[in-house]
């Protein structure tokens, strides 16, 4: 991978922005996610953290400065653009993290990740690349593990949820998750028990659209025609996606990209959040 410093980081994405510009198509970009759930290892393999551990903190000072350069590169070539780095973990931490670089957060919420992995560390689920033994105990025991302990993870599923809400009334910046609620990874197999799961996230979008904080919120990691099981269920996606469109957001977040639209940010904050028919606000 060539990828060694900030630099090459900011010049990959550069050049992929430019390859958008020249098409005209700039203007359908929301916001830039520079890597994936960083720091982890599997994504960011070019961060060369070994010494840091099998999860990096991003409270690290190196990994917070890789993140404002190769921010600050960008911003200098299409400063109109939003920018950020997707987390998936250390929600608890948020007071220590730096994120004063980044226009918006995008946090990826789980309920099987919650409190060190506990509910998949309960089924046996530990993400095997390359063999189904995971994906095995996950069927066989992921919806009972839930059922027989409901109370204890929807509490802190949607304490997680209150955590990055704070985090973004700190911080005055939206949120946007794209992957979330319940479980990470499922396979649509066939005779496979969906309800529990759209269950869990059809609560999950219900209580984050309540807070005022999502501009951008997804229904699941499953919302994909490659998921059958979940996809054919017409009424339940119509359902929630009018919930999004519909739900509150507060004004201090009108001066992100997906409510000013392609135009550069005005140094004057607006007061009032635009009618969101007109806006750019969608379920993911």
């Amino acid at each position: 991978m060539n990828i060694h410093t900030p630099e090459d980081q900011a010049r990959i994405w550069l050049d992929t922005l430019r390859v958008i510009d020249d098409a005209g198509l700039l203007d359908t970009i929301i916001y830039v996610d520079l890597c994936n759930e960083y720091p982890l290892p599997f994504w960011a393999p070019y961060l060369r953290a070994e010494d840091l551990g099998p999860e990096p903190s991003k409270t690290e000072p190196r990994l917070i400065e890789w993140m404002r350069d190769s921010i600050a590169i960008l911003r200098s070539h299409y400063p109109h653009l939003d920018y950020t780095f997707s987390f998936n973990s250390e929600f608890e931490r948020w007071p220590d993290l730096d994120v004063s670089m980044l226009d918006v957060l995008e946090p990826h919420v789980w309920m099987a990740t919650t409190d060190n992995d506990r509910f998949n560390e309960r089924v046996g689920y530990h993400f095997e690349k390359f063999d189904p033994i995971g994906f095995d105990h996950l069927v066989k025991n992921g919806r009972a593990e839930y059922e027989n302990n409901r109370a204890e993870y929807d509490r802190l599923l949607f304490e997680q949820i209150d955590r990055v809400a704070d985090w973004s009334r700190a911080t005055g910046l939206g949120l946007y998750t794209t992957e979330c609620w319940s479980i990470v990874d499922y396979k649509d197999w066939p005779g496979l028990d969906w309800d529990w799961v759209l269950d869990l996230n059809a609560r999950a979008v219900e209580y984050a659209a309540s807070k005022g904080r999502w501009v951008g919120i997804a229904t699941s990691n499953f919302c994909g025609p490659q998921f059958a099981g979940m996809w054919r269920e017409v009424e339940w996606h119509q359902r929630l996606t009018t919930l999004i469109k519909s739900a509150p957001v507060d004004s201090d977040l009108s001066r992100t990209r997906t409510f000013r639209g392609s135009e550069p940010v005005n140094p004057t904050p607006s007061a009032t959040v635009p009618t969101l028919g007109k806006d750019l606000r969608h379920d993911i």
